[in-house]
């Protein structure tokens, strides 16, 4: 009687270490595109505020600092043709040539509704 139950046990074992490497595949990755990304087809002229892009903020009581193309700026430097007017915790505002533009770390399209 003891060959059944060990039989049993080991076949248990068995699928609780098979299981998991079966099932990660479920999983998801945080860090892949959306699915939205997969239908976006890139545009032949874009537009002119994907001239400026900013890639983080620092809002504090002493300074402000944004990078923006990958250069770090103060209200009031130019960059790329804009000068910089406000930055703020998730956007800056930049006077380009004849219009204000706000440039946006998450843009409106990729924000959570409530």
């Amino acid at each position: 009687m003891k060959k059944p139950v060990q039989t049993t046990v080991i076949t248990v074992l068995g699928l609780l270490v098979l299981v998991p490497p079966l099932m990660a595949g479920a999983l998801l990755d945080p860090t892949r595109p959306t699915r939205a990304a997969l239908f976006l087809t890139p545009t032949a002229s874009p537009p002119a505020a994907d001239k400026w892009t900013l890639n983080s903020t620092l809002v504090a009581n002493d300074r402000r600092v944004a990078v923006i193309n990958g250069t770090h700026v103060s209200e009031g430097e130019s960059i790329d043709g804009a000068r910089v007017l406000r930055i703020r915790n998730t956007d800056v505002l930049i006077q380009a040539p004849g219009r204000q533009i706000t440039l946006q770390l998450i843009p409106d399209t990729l924000k959570m509704r409530p």
